[in-house]
């Protein structure tokens, strides 16, 4: 399942010009604008789905992305549109139904979907979030590609398209990557003070130092890097 998603309100046409004010420009071929200046595109491959433009209404660069309606009650018209992700992401439905097996042995049709890039994904073959594990349709086989495709939906819940995400193990890996990292974050300062405390005074400890003069605590940088204290030295630099 996807996290909460950004919600835009529709901009009405004849209203528009004067919310933007002189900065108004009426692009034809246009569905809907947003009250972020957001261009909205109906997607022929996708009926259902919304795409922007590369560019808003104003003219600033935009990556384009891919937008769902929200609708209100019985209302016909969308109030809002609600942001699923990067265009590049996307990958339409050519099939709603997988061949699996030889022909003439035990070929048959399994509940799934087929989509545009030549990829296969099976109602049997979902995460624990409800994404489906795409594979290579290859001599009726089903061969796992460690791809991970989460559903696009229209609001009564039928399957519109699909988008590509990060598969589950990596997603549980980078988050403990942020985790680890802010661990260290703490420690560092900690084990400095701790350092620094148990450094004796005095000019009789710094005139028996080997390596000259006291220069200071010692500082870490990056993933673990130390500064030398002299000459510049540096410490060692530390799938599906």
């Amino acid at each position: 399942m996807s996290e909460e998603r950004n919600q835009y309100s529709v901009v009405p046409f004849d209203t528009f010009e004067r919310y933007l004010g002189p900065r108004y420009e009426n692009i034809p071929g246009v569905e809907y604008i947003l009250e972020n200046g957001t261009l909205l595109y109906f997607m022929e491959e996708a009926p259902g789905v919304y795409e922007s433009a590369d560019h808003t209404v104003t003219g600033e660069p935009a990556a384009p992305k891919l937008f769902v309606p929200v609708y209100e009650g019985d209302e016909m018209q969308p109030h809002a549109f609600a942001e699923v992700g990067p265009r590049e992401q996307f990958a339409a439905i050519t099939d709603f139904s997988v061949t699996i097996g030889l022909p003439g042995v035990n070929q048959r049709k399994e509940p799934g979907y087929v989509l545009d890039n030549g990829l296969v994904l099976l109602e049997s073959e979902r995460d624990s979030q409800g994404n489906y594990k795409a594979g290579a349709g290859m001599d009726g086989m089903f061969l796992q590609t460690g791809r991970i495709f989460e559903p696009i939906r229209y609001p009564d819940g039928e399957i519109l398209a699909f988008l590509e995400r990060q598969p589950e193990r990596i997603r549980a890996k980078d988050l403990e990557s942020v985790k680890a990292d802010d661990t260290a974050r703490v420690q560092k300062p900690r084990e400095e003070r701790q350092s620094q405390s148990r450094l004796p005074c005095g000019s009789s400890y710094v005139g028996r130092r080997r390596h000259g003069p006291y220069l200071g605590p010692m500082f870490r940088k990056g993933n673990g890097d130390r500064d030398g204290l002299a000459e510049g030295r540096t410490g060692n630099h530390h799938s599906f």
